[in-house]
């Protein structure tokens, strides 16, 4: 559509084609402490310009707030969970080693 407006090849680059699964309604959105929700992304036009933004509508920045911090979360847990998984390797060598 953006095409056959006319639309200059400089804004067409920052565009990608919509698809179907772009337009579902995300947990992030409607629900962000839905459980499994670690798992679901942000369609692409949702990053297009962050920071403008941000800059424009209060309610944006407070959405891009709420989603770097569950971002900041989930790589917290998965970071506690390798320094777990570690550690218990070294505590299963200490107790075949001392049995």
């Amino acid at each position: 559509a953006m095409i056959s407006l006319g639309a200059e090849e400089d804004t067409l680059v920052w565009y990608w084609a919509l698809e179907k699964d772009h337009l579902k309604v995300s947990t992030a959105v409607s629900d962000p402490d839905v459980q499994g929700h670690q798992d679901s992304t942000l369609a692409w036009f949702w990053a297009m310009d962050v920071q403008r933004d941000a800059e424009v509508n209060d309610w944006m920045s407070e959405f891009y707030r709420g989603h770097w911090l569950r971002a900041k979360a989930l790589k917290d847990r998965w970071e506690e969970e390798v320094e777990l998984l570690r550690a218990e390797g070294k505590w299963t060598i200490n107790f075949f080693d001392y049995k």
